[in-house]
């Protein structure tokens, strides 16, 4: 079966913690990546996506964050208890409380600022795909260049540690100029303060 991959916007704009995510999803064993490209999501199709979600009080934060920026789209090829194991090496959804070495405890920042969405059934990717084919062509192989930045940084237990005094609203002005500026220094993209304002948002619901 094909099931549905995303990086959302803190790994497809933080260099390096995209390169590692990248990374693993071409050294892991249990299925083969058959696309990855950039794209726009509308808010009509991320409404869809996660209308399971559309009564909770965080939903219009999250259809902001997967709609303001461009971000990674593609599937990957892989077997029921393929897709388990990807789904294990991932980690749980709130990344800081993802299992140790899982790919959102090592590149999650905060809650579902946590890197990547992947299918979590096999009925699941076999909808997803189906909606998210609808709005753009997820075939055409890997068309990012996902080369080891030189000399990028990757600050994600820092931004983790700034981002729990934010929830719990200490030292919020200090905490939120600081992670403001090593967000910044991680990410590619001219206009950093965008995705900087969206996940501290997030901090707020």
């Amino acid at each position: 079966m094909e099931a549905l991959i995303l990086l959302k916007p803190d790994a497809s704009y933080r260099l390096m913690v995209r390169h590692k995510v990248f990374s693993w999803l071409i050294r892991q064993q249990y299925g083969k990546l058959l696309s990855l490209k950039w794209f726009l999501p509308p808010e009509e199709l991320i409404q869809q996506h996660y209308s399971f979600l559309s009564d909770r009080p965080f939903f219009p934060w999250l259809v902001k964050f997967m709609t303001t920026l461009p971000i990674l789209v593609g599937k990957i090829q892989v077997s029921d208890s393929g897709l388990a194991g990807l789904r294990f090496d991932l980690g749980e959804t709130q990344a800081h409380i993802a299992r140790p070495n899982s790919i959102r405890e090592m590149y999650g920042i905060y809650g579902g600022v946590n890197c990547v969405h992947l299918s979590d059934s096999p009925e699941s990717a076999v909808s997803e795909v189906a909606l998210w084919e609808k709005y753009v062509e997820l075939s055409g192989g890997v068309d990012v260049d996902f080369s080891e930045p030189a000399n990028a940084p990757d600050y994600t237990h820092r931004l983790r540690s700034l981002a729990s005094l934010i929830k719990q609203n200490l030292h919020r002005d200090e905490a939120s100029k600081v992670f403001t500026e090593l967000l910044a220094a991680e990410s590619q993209l001219n206009n950093q303060h965008v995705l900087c304002e969206i996940i501290l948002e997030s901090f707020e619901v």
